[in-house]
C-alpha cells in the first residue's frame, strides 16, 4: 500500500519551513541583488511526488505556489514509472507546465551543467538514508555551481538502518575531519614521501592522539552536514585537480594515474579507505577520492608556507584564499535542522542550508594569484604603495567573509535538532493477557514501504532473512521478513520473465 503524505503533520510543517526559508533568504534579504527578490524569476527543482492519486505534488501547492514562484520555472524529477506517469496525467489535466524529467537524480546532475541549468532553490526529499551516491549528487550540484552564485539547498535524508558498506563510509568521513582539523602540516613534506606513507603516517598520529569511536546514532547526522558543508567549500575542486597543478611534480593526468594504480594497494592496507568511485571519468573519480582531496591540501598548504611573508603574516591565509578563489566555493550563511517522524514511521533529518559564493569579493584577488609559466612560481603582488593598499583592503574584506563563515560552521555543527514531532498513529489492540498481546503486537506489525525497500536492497546485497531479522533489530517476525524475500523474489523473476 502507498504511504501517504497528505495528512503527515510533520511532514506539512518542513514544507512549511522551506517556504519560509526561500522567503526570508532569497525575497526579503536586502543584502543580494535585486534580482532575486522576484519570485517570477526565481528557478526550483525537487522531487514534487505523487504517492497517491489526490496527492499529486503536495510541495509544489504548500511551497512553491503560494510564493508566486512560475510553474514553467519547477523541474521536477521522478525516477518511479507508476509516479511518473501519474504526475504527467495530473499535471495535463490541471494544465501546469510544471518540467517533469523521467530520470533520477545523480542523470540528471550530470548533465546539467551542460544543458546550462542553474536553479535557486534545489529540494532533495529523499526517502532513503545518504548514501555514496547522495553524496555525489551533492557534489555535482556544489561543484557544477547549480546553485548559481547564490543559493537554496534543502536535504531530506532517514536516519536509520544504513547498510554496513555505508556505516563504513559515514565512519571513513567522520575520521577524515578530524584527521583534517587535528593534524597540521609538517615540515618534512617536503621529502616528497610515496602519498601513501604520508596519508598513513599521518592517520596514525591522529590514532596516537585519541580518535574517539564512531556511533552512528550520535555521529551520523553531524557527519552528514559535515559531508554536504565540505562540499559547498570544496565546490569545483570535488572535481577539478587542474587548480593543484602548480603544487605537485606530477601533471594531473600522471597524478590521476598513480592514485589509480595505488587504490586497490590502499584498499588492502585499511579497507576503510575504500571508496564507491563516482565520478564522469577517471579524473573525477579520483579527485573525489578522500586521500587526493586530503593529498592536494598537504602539498598547497606547503607551497604557501614556503612563500615569502608579504606583510603580518598574511602568508598564512594565503592557501585558504587561493582555494576560495579558484574553487569558487559556496559560503553558508544561513542553516535551520529539523527532525521528524513521518506517518510511516521513519526518523528524517531536515536541513535548510543558504549559500553565497561572494563571487564579486573574491574575484578581486584572482589577479594577485597569477601563476608566472615560464619559471612555476607566483607573481610578484606587491609592485607599488597603490597596489598594496588594494591587496590589504581586499585581502581584509576576504577574510571577513571566511570567518563569518567558520563563525556560522561551528554552531552549526554543535546545534541540536528541533523535533517537528512525529505523525505515527499506534495501532488498536485487542484487551487480552500481557503474554498474547505482547505476541498480537509483533505479528501486527506491518512492514512499512521504506523498510521494505531497505529489505529489498540487502537482499540485493546477499543478505539472508536471519541477516535482514537482526538488522532490524527484532521489529519484524522471521515470518515477516521471509515473506518480504518471497515478494522480492517474484518481482526479479517477473523482470527477468519480461525480458
Amino acid at each position: 500500500m502507498a504511504k501517504s503524505y497528505a495528512h503527515d503533520e510533520p511532514k506539512q510543517q518542513s514544507r512549511l519551513y522551506l517556504r519560509h526559508s526561500i522567503q526570508r533568504n532569497l525575497l526579503e534579504n536586502l543584502d543580494i541583488s535585486v534580482y532575486y527578490q522576484r519570485p517570477e524569476l526565481l528557478h526550483v527543482l525537487a522531487f514534487l511526488g505523487a504517492e497517491k492519486d489526490g496527492e499529486e505534488a503536495l510541495e509544489w501547492y504548500e511551497v512553491y505556489e503560494p510564493l508566486g514562484i512560475k510553474p514553467d520555472h519547477v523541474f521536477c524529477l521522478e525516477n518511479n514509472r507508476e509516479t511518473y506517469l501519474r504526475l504527467k496525467r495530473y499535471f495535463e489535466q490541471q494544465n501546469l507546465p510544471i518540467q517533469l524529467f523521467f530520470m533520477d537524480d545523480v542523470t540528471f546532475f550530470e548533465m546539467a551543467k551542460e544543458k546550462g541549468y542553474t536553479f535557486d532553490v534545489i529540494s532533495l526529499d529523499y526517502p532513503n538514508y545518504f548514501s555514496p551516491k547522495h553524496h555525489y549528487a551533492i557534489d555535482l550540484i556544489t561543484g557544477d555551481g547549480l546553485l548559481g552564485d547564490f543559493g537554496l539547498l534543502c536535504t531530506n535524508y532517514l536516519a536509520k538502518r544504513e547498510q554496513k558498506k555505508d556505516q563504513s563510509n559515514l565512519e571513513a568521513a567522520f575520521h577524515s575531519f578530524r584527521l583534517a582539523k587535528s593534524v597540521s602540516l609538517d615540515s618534512t613534506l617536503s621529502d616528497r614521501q610515496q602519498y601513501s606513507d604520508k596519508i598513513f603516517e599521518l592517520i596514525e598520529l591522529e590514532e596516537n592522539r585519541g580518535v574517539p569511536e564512531f556511533d552512528l546514532q550520535t555521529h551520523r547526522a553531524s557527519t552528514v552536514k559535515e559531508i554536504i558543508l565540505r562540499s559547498f567549500i570544496n565546490a569545483k575542486a570535488n572535481f577539478d585537480l587542474q587548480m593543484f597543478n602548480h603544487f605537485i611534480q606530477e601533471t594531473v593526468e600522471e597524478y590521476v594515474q598513480i592514485m589509480h594504480e595505488g587504490l586497490s594497494t590502499w584498499d588492502e592496507k585499511d579497507p576503510s579507505l575504500r571508496a564507491d568511485l563516482y565520478g564522469r571519468n577517471l579524473t573525477e573519480q579520483i579527485a573525489r577520492h578522500e586521500l587526493t582531496q586530503s593529498m592536494m591540501n598537504i602539498h598547497m598548504q606547503e607551497y604557501f608556507s614556503c612563500y615569502p611573508t608579504i606583510f603580518d603574516n598574511v602568508d598564512v591565509f594565503l592557501s585558504s584564499l587561493y582555494f576560495c578563489i579558484h574553487a569558487q566555493s559556496y559560503f553558508m550563511f544561513d542553516h535551520e535542522s529539523y527532525s521528524y517522524v513521518s506517518n510511516s514511521g521513519a526518523r528524517m533529518n531536515f536541513d535548510l542550508f543558504a549559500v553565497h559564493k561572494q563571487r564579486r569579493e573574491f574575484r578581486r584577488l584572482n589577479r594577485f594569484f597569477t601563476f608566472n609559466p615560464a619559471i612555476d612560481t607566483m607573481i610578484q603582488i606587491l609592485v607599488d604603495e597603490k597596489t598594496e593598499k588594494q591587496f590589504r583592503k581586499t585581502f581584509s574584506s576576504a577574510l571577513a567573509l571566511m570567518q563569518k563563515h567558520m563563525v556560522v560552521h561551528k554552531p552549526l555543527m554543535e546545534q541540536e535538532r528541533i523535533d517537528l514531532g512525529s505523525s505515527v498513529t499506534p495501532s488498536k489492540q485487542k484487551k487480552s493477557g500481557r503474554k498474547s498481546k505482547k505476541i498480537k503486537s509483533k505479528q501486527q506489525q506491518k512492514i512499512t514501504p521504506d523498510d521494505k525497500d531497505l529489505m529489498f536492497l540487502f537482499f540485493e546485497d546477499g543478505a539472508n532473512s536471519a541477516d535482514v531479522e537482526r538488522e532490524f533489530e527484532g521489529l519484524y517476525t522471521n515470518y515477516q521478513i521471509r515473506g518480504a524475500k518471497a515478494e522480492h523474489t517474484r518481482m526479479l523473476n517477473k523482470k527477468e520473465h519480461h525480458k
